[in-house]
């Protein structure tokens, strides 16, 4: 009613808006933040605002104007995290947590305003593909401080509405398959009838360049045919880890090599992010706890911060399969010349992992691996069966070198001699699967493959400049001339296409004054329906910022 209706508008202008004010004066981080608090914040103040922005009271409608415009500047600095593919250096979870909140600022700038130059940001169109093509057949490919649950579907019916793309719905009708009791408001706001025809995604693998990520997989319908995802990336992102080369597997419905995600975020220091941070004393946030290599473990990082790995060589998309190469040699760069990691994808069902590395001394080199399963190693060490759920996965180890290796296990955590942090995760029910080799120069081959089909030869193990050559069968093409459509994409000097998160983007214009913005928002009666979503949206979220500032000003 009426008197409800004064109450929550002052509440929103005293408690919102001149919060609001101060903290965009004073500059607060999420001001100039290049990721998702950014848009948390923004779509707060700006939801509010034009909650407010035509009420009787002029002190609202003055205060209304200054803080449209204080956002519509803010919220570039983060929409250039979405250039130039869609994909996240946050992971999918932020990915998520951020674009939920940045798609009610757009709708409603676009329901307020009647128009929207936000929606040309390079790369927000092909966001929406992001969770397509990080959700796995047992989880989403949770690299990071993120956790395996899917992605919110509502977002890609906004997205297919916005960009008239039909094809995105098809993820809203993965996300309801399973999730079935998951309906909320916004799948009713953005359900648009004759936009839900969205067909299974013809491509199965998908290759982001700015943060070397590649996914690839048997379907997308069967949830027991397998699913890889494999990283280079930055070492020090925004929530990052230290695990450039480290990989997911799933197959049968069940995730053989996992990720852990986020620790506990109340752990001293575990925002402490420099190359000495305490972060790095945690054993889920170290090499240690990822599977990718280590070389000469000990306290510490385990890898160099601020590097980037990148997709060298790969070719995907191909029937059988296909492959993509890191060069991680600078996140080693403490202890090593070169290091290389391929990872081939046979039969859309079996990944061959191979490392190809040279030390500057003859040194202690560990591959890794971790999983939930029961592990089997074989007398000679050469082979290891996983069992989980009744599901089996064998695999493999080929020692071209003869170097005495085998497959060990253990507790997930570090190895004897190096000290981790107290107080974090026990890791129940985690195995570190691991081969340790003292080298100089040398290789680790392992193959992984489900137990539950004919086809389980071994191809050929050729050198990773050779890859090229595998048709993706198990065996080695005739003649090493592939055709122009099978022709492997090689950067060898791949650029930083990572835009600069504390850059706004220079495609939208600012110039908007503020009363150009209180002319943009429509009055009339037909928008009284959003004028109520608006003021709702603007509570909730006004009362999560409040409860969160109240938890921040307790700690």
């Amino acid at each position: 009613n009426e008197e409800q209706r004064n109450e929550v508008s002052k509440a929103l202008y005293e408690k919102g808006l001149q919060v609001a004010l101060s903290e965009y004066n004073a500059n607060h981080r999420f001001v100039t933040d290049g990721y998702n608090w950014n848009f948390v914040c923004n779509s707060g103040f700006a939801t509010s605002a034009l909650a407010l922005a035509h009420h009787e009271n002029p002190d609202y409608r003055n205060l209304s104007g200054i803080i449209l415009q204080k956002a519509y500047r803010s919220i570039q600095y983060g929409l250039p995290q979405y250039a130039p593919q869609g994909d996240s250096q946050e992971g999918i979870s932020y990915w998520d947590y951020g674009t939920r909140y940045l798609v009610s600022f757009l709708s409603c700038i676009s329901s307020a305003t009647g128009e929207n130059e936000f929606l040309a940001t390079p790369g927000l169109k092909e966001t929406a593909l992001f969770p397509i093509y990080m959700s796995g057949k047992a989880g989403t490919y949770n690299y990071s401080d993120n956790d395996m649950m899917d992605a919110a579907g509502y977002l890609n019916l906004w997205f297919a509405k916005i960009y008239n793309e039909p094809s995105y719905t098809w993820y809203h009708k993965y996300y309801m398959e399973q999730n079935p009791h998951s309906a909320n408001i916004y799948d009713l706001l953005y359900y648009d009838p004759s936009l839900y025809q969205g067909e299974t995604p013809v491509q199965l693998d998908k290759q982001y360049d700015a943060q070397s990520i590649i996914t690839m997989r048997h379907d997308f319908t069967d949830p027991d045919s397998s699913f890889l995802g494999f990283k280079g990336g930055y070492n020090g992102a925004p929530h990052g880890d230290l695990d450039i080369g480290s990989f997911v597997y799933d197959v049968d419905g069940e995730r053989w090599a996992l990720d852990f995600g986020k620790e506990n975020y109340n752990l001293p220091g575990y925002w402490d992010m420099n190359q000495e941070g305490l972060r790095w004393q945690y054993y889920r946030k170290n090499a240690l706890g990822h599977n990718t290599l280590v070389i000469h473990p000990e306290n510490g990082a385990n890898q160099s911060l601020q590097v980037k790995s990148n997709v060298i060589e790969s070719q995907l998309n191909e029937q059988n399969g296909g492959y993509g190469i890191l060069d991680m040699s600078d996140a080693y760069q403490k202890y090593a010349v070169d290091v290389k990691r391929g990872f081939a994808y046979f039969h859309r069902n079996e990944v061959l992992i191979r490392d190809e590395f040279t030390l500057k001394h003859k040194d202690d080199i560990y591959w890794q691996m971790h999983t939930d399963a029961d592990v089997t190693i074989a007398e000679d060490g050469q082979s290891v069966i996983l069992s989980k759920n009744g599901k089996q996965v064998k695999l493999m180890l080929i020692d071209e070198q003869h170097l005495g290796q085998r497959f060990e296990v253990m507790d997930a955590k570090a190895y004897p001699g190096i000290t981790t942090a107290p107080n974090q995760s026990e890791n129940t029910g985690v195995h570190k699967l691991f081969i340790h080799s003292i080298a100089k120069k040398g290789t680790f081959n392992v193959w992984i493959m489900p137990l539950n089909q004919d086809n389980q030869d071994m191809p050929e193990i050729l050198p990773l400049s050779k890859w090229h050559q595998y048709d993706f069968k198990g065996t080695k093409k005739p003649d090493a001339t592939p055709d122009e459509s099978n022709t492997p994409v090689v950067k060898p000097d791949h650029p930083d296409t990572t835009p600069d998160a504390n850059t706004p983007s220079d495609t939208i214009n600012t110039n908007h004054s503020q009363q150009n913005i209180h002319n943009k928002v429509d009055t009339s009666d037909h928008t009284h329906i959003d004028r109520i979503v608006l003021l709702f949206s603007a509570s909730v979220v006004l009362l999560g910022y409040i409860l969160y500032r109240k938890k921040a000003m307790k700690k």
